[in-house]
Protein backbone atom coordinates (compact mmCIF):
# COMPACT_ATOMS: atom_id res chain seq x y z
CA UNK A 1 0.00 0.00 0.00
CA UNK A 2 1.51 3.31 -1.01
CA UNK A 3 0.65 6.57 0.65
CA UNK A 4 -0.32 9.62 -1.33
CA UNK A 5 2.20 12.48 -1.28
CA UNK A 6 -0.17 14.58 0.83
CA UNK A 7 -0.28 11.95 3.57
CA UNK A 8 3.48 11.50 3.65
CA UNK A 9 4.22 15.12 4.46
CA UNK A 10 5.32 15.87 8.02
CA UNK A 11 2.97 18.07 10.06
CA UNK A 12 3.57 21.72 9.27
CA UNK A 13 4.48 24.17 11.99
CA UNK A 14 2.76 27.52 12.10
CA UNK A 15 4.67 29.60 9.58
CA UNK A 16 3.56 33.05 8.45
CA UNK A 17 4.81 32.29 4.92
CA UNK A 18 2.48 29.29 4.52
CA UNK A 19 -0.43 30.38 2.34
CA UNK A 20 -2.75 27.41 2.77
CA UNK A 21 -3.42 25.15 5.75
CA UNK A 22 -3.91 21.57 4.60
CA UNK A 23 -4.21 20.03 8.08
CA UNK A 24 -7.94 19.23 7.88
CA UNK A 25 -7.53 17.74 4.41
CA UNK A 26 -4.57 15.64 5.53
CA UNK A 27 -6.45 14.40 8.59
CA UNK A 28 -9.45 13.44 6.47
CA UNK A 29 -7.26 11.52 4.04
CA UNK A 30 -5.55 9.71 6.91
CA UNK A 31 -8.88 8.73 8.48
CA UNK A 32 -10.17 7.44 5.13
CA UNK A 33 -7.02 5.58 4.03
CA UNK A 34 -6.31 8.10 1.26
CA UNK A 35 -9.81 7.89 -0.27
CA UNK A 36 -10.15 11.37 -1.75
CA UNK A 37 -13.82 10.84 -2.60
CA UNK A 38 -14.62 10.98 1.13
CA UNK A 39 -12.83 14.31 1.61
CA UNK A 40 -14.51 16.48 -1.00
CA UNK A 41 -15.69 19.07 1.54
CA UNK A 42 -12.18 19.38 2.99
CA UNK A 43 -10.74 19.66 -0.53
CA UNK A 44 -13.16 22.44 -1.47
CA UNK A 45 -12.47 24.28 1.81
CA UNK A 46 -8.73 23.96 1.19
CA UNK A 47 -9.00 25.33 -2.37
CA UNK A 48 -11.22 28.20 -1.23
CA UNK A 49 -8.84 29.17 1.58
CA UNK A 50 -5.86 29.10 -0.78
CA UNK A 51 -7.58 31.29 -3.35
CA UNK A 52 -8.59 33.86 -0.72
CA UNK A 53 -5.08 34.16 0.72
CA UNK A 54 -3.24 34.68 -2.57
Amino acid sequence: MSLSPVMSLPPQKADPTVVCDSRELQECLQKNNGDRSKCLKEWEDFKKACMEKK
